[in-house]
């Protein structure tokens, strides 16, 4: 890699049906990334995102320089916009080296105009000494208010509905130990890896420095580990911020006293829990 270094990185358009009320959420995994980018010490990198899906114009950022554009393609109704969006950049940038990632990036075959695909954790791509496995090593994901303003104003979390109006999406785990047959997870993720508690508590105090209020936990496994969990429940009780599930939780995992009774008298207002997540049965194959 050079010693100094511009990258783009691209969230592609969502596209939606006519009747369909779209979802505006940030990019968090692109804040990873850039986060991870922009601590290194052995040289510097300039990152840049542009953010199609709330209509930021990629445009503007095309008359710019760059040696790397890293585009996240995590839907498969979103191909021939990576196709277009590859082609273009290809046009614009004939020397850079373009990265694609995400589900429906790692799961097709590579566009001609991408040089190379990243599966799973995209912080790789800036920290390839990093096994995946030690995600207390991440820095956490950080973002202007500026930033984050722009998701506010649109008023469309995940699910549509919130407890506030500053609110934030967060992980604090990812992949899954299951082998559930309608299920990607494990396959781009991995098995279940995590942050601590600390790490996460950490997180939170950044969040609420930052004037949020709530917060979305995107994990699919945030409360596989019981103890973890409940630390978890414990700091964001002791932020006071409001919290929710959007992306479902494991029943399974849920059903004991200790979890409930730390649930009942927790800051949570939603919690979305999946219908096969809460039996074993093997007609399910999430066994």
């Amino acid at each position: 890699m050079k010693k100094n270094m511009r990258v783009l990185l691209i969230n592609l358009k969502e596209p939606f049906k006519e009747k369909q009320i779209p979802c505006y959420v940030p990019p968090l995994g692109l804040w990873s990334i850039r986060a991870v980018a922009e601590q290194r010490t052995d040289m510097k990198i300039k990152v840049d995102i542009c953010d199609m899906h709330i209509g930021e114009d990629l445009n503007y950022f095309l008359k710019k320089d760059y040696d790397m554009i890293g585009i996240s393609v995590k839907f498969s109704i979103q191909h021939s916009e990576y196709i277009r969006i590859a082609n273009l950049i290809r046009q614009c940038f004939p020397y850079a080296e373009i990265v694609s990632g995400g589900f429906h990036a790692s799961a097709v075959e590579k566009p001609e105009a991408v040089s190379r695909v990243i599966k799973g954790d995209g912080e790789i791509l800036f920290n390839r000494e990093w096994d995946g496995c030690e995600m207390n090593a991440l820095p956490i994901p950080t973002f202007s208010k500026k930033e984050i303003k722009k998701y506010w104003k649109l008023k469309a979390p995940h699910d549509l509905e919130s407890k506030t109006n500053k609110w934030m999406t967060i992980e604090t785990s990812r992949g899954c130990n299951r082998r559930c047959s309608f299920c990607g997870v494990p396959n781009f993720w991995g098995n279940w890896r995590s942050h601590t508690p600390a790490w996460v508590d950490y997180q939170l105090e950044y969040l609420v420095r930052k004037g949020i209020k709530e917060v979305f936990i995107e994990d699919d496994n945030v409360s596989l580990w019981k103890g973890r969990f409940i630390r978890i429940i414990e700091s964001l009780n002791d932020y006071k911020l409001w919290w929710s599930t959007p992306n479902g939780i494991q029943v399974s995992t849920i059903n004991n006293i200790d979890t409930l009774n730390a649930l009942d008298n927790s800051t949570c207002w939603k919690l979305s829990l999946p219908f096969e997540t809460g039996t074993e049965s093997k007609r399910f194959n999430g066994s």
